[in-house]
């Protein structure tokens, strides 16, 4: 379901900008985003990056399938 969302959002840094600032408390994540994410290769990024910060903040990425 997690990774269904990011998916749907990648066209938005912003949204995950957001997301994630607020669920670490880190306001410099901004600078580590590309945007705008105009290229397919910069919105990839954003999202890796969001994962990342996701998992090194001990969120469980597996789906529920375990795929």
């Amino acid at each position: 379901m997690l990774a269904c969302w990011f998916h749907k959002c990648m066209f938005s840094s912003l949204c995950i900008r957001r997301v994630l600032e607020l669920f670490t408390q880190d306001w410099s994540l901004s600078k580590r985003l590309r945007m705008p994410a105009l290229s397919h290769r910069q919105k990839v990024h954003n999202v890796e990056l969001a994962f990342q910060v996701l998992k090194v903040n001990g969120v469980d990425l597996k789906e529920e399938h375990g795929e």
